[in-house]
């Protein structure tokens, strides 16, 4: 089966409230879904990660339809692995002229996806179940929260039935501490709590919140300095026992270096932008080799959902999905069927390849290019 067509659908939705983090604040939203057709009329859809900057989406346009298309059309999707593998090879050269290291695995992330899209309806099998797994449940966190109404927010998803809850801090210590408080006090002992500072603090930073942080039973803290300083990420370890959480923006070798010096003990890397499931598969096997846990990244839109749940359902040593909590058109609207939350896990979908039936029409509607 060959590959004969490679489209770049450009989404764009407005979010009812703005979303804040460390990283900045936006109040649309604009995804690129890969879509890659074959000889045999199978057609298959992938994700890429273009959250941030807001201009990204036309970069990866330019990536994928003048850099990776046309070493696609004519390849056989059943020869996955060397398809993407010899694409990568192609062009890390002339995209390291760039800097465009991290681009060129987000882009390659959304076409890998789609090839397991295609695999998946060509065997008549969800992709979890080609990886060795089986579709089940799967626990996930409310992510999103904060920097804003975050007692309210969290009083309506315990009723929605989470019951796991990431904050967002790294954006003004006074506010992150009475969050964390007032969070804690929300969800009581039972529930997880977790924290992500987006990279944004330095290590003094750190040393004025950990003593709270510990008071409030945090699980785990995500990437409270920047994810490649490993000798920070050390010191830290070093004092206290917070598990420490990174990966959603490692790359390559990126991920053996931070397992190799231990600095991690939460694996988080993200299907639409680590290279897509075949990469994420080979780093659940490091993970598991070294015993470390694993809790993938997700901030995305419905075809990235799918593609997370089901390496998820194969995954032996996997702990918890990320699951923005927030009304985000392109996670909901798109989809035929909806991803529901019962008892804090949302069911896998079964149906052949990513699982997922796209709304076409919803499609059209958001759809910018």
């Amino acid at each position: 089966m060959r590959i004969t067509d490679v489209e770049t659908i450009v989404l764009r939705a407005k979010l009812k409230t703005p979303s804040k983090s460390a990283m900045g604040s936006t109040d649309a939203m604009t995804q690129v879904l890969i879509k890659v057709e074959t000889s045999e009329g199978i057609e298959g859809y992938g994700e890429t990660w273009t959250n941030f900057p807001s201009w990204a989406y036309v970069e990866r346009q330019a990536t994928i339809q003048d850099g990776i298309k046309p070493l696609l059309i004519g390849r056989d999707v059943e020869d996955h692995v060397s398809l993407i593998h010899d694409i990568f090879r192609r062009l890390t050269r002339p995209m390291s002229q760039w800097g465009a290291r991290a681009m060129l695995y987000q882009a390659l992330s959304g076409v890998d996806q789609a090839v397991w899209d295609i695999r998946g309806k060509s065997a008549k099998l969800p992709v979890c179940s080609l990886l060795g797994g089986a579709p089940k449940s799967i626990p996930v966190y409310a992510s999103g929260l904060g920097p804003d109404s975050v007692v309210s927010d969290a009083e309506k998803l315990l009723e929605r039935g989470f019951r796991a809850f990431k904050l967002r801090m790294g954006m003004d210590l006074e506010t992150d501490l009475q969050n964390v408080i007032h969070l804690r006090r929300v969800i009581g002992d039972e529930c997880d709590l977790m924290i992500d500072a987006n990279q944004n603090w330095s290590l003094s930073e750190v040393w004025k919140v950990l003593e709270v942080l510990e008071e409030q039973a945090v699980y785990w803290i995500e990437e409270p300095v920047p994810s490649l300083d490993f000798e920070a990420l050390q010191k830290i370890k070093a004092k206290t026992n917070i598990r420490i959480a990174c990966g959603e923006n490692y790359y390559g070798t990126d991920f053996t270096a931070a397992l190799k010096a231990g600095v991690i003990d939460i694996v988080q890397p993200d299907v639409t932008k680590c290279g897509g499931i075949t990469e994420m598969n080979s780093i659940s096997q490091m993970s598991r080799y070294l015993s470390r846990d694993w809790a993938p990244h997700f901030f995305g839109g419905a075809v990235g959902m799918a593609a997370s749940l089901q390496i998820l359902g194969w995954v032996p040593n996997s702990l918890i999905m990320e699951y923005p909590y927030d009304d985000m058109p392109l996670r909901t609207d798109i989809l035929a069927t909806k991803f529901d939350v019962v008892n804090g896990k949302v069911r896998m979908p079964d149906l052949p390849g990513l699982g997922i039936e796209l709304d076409q029409e919803a499609l059209n509607f958001y759809r910018i290019n």
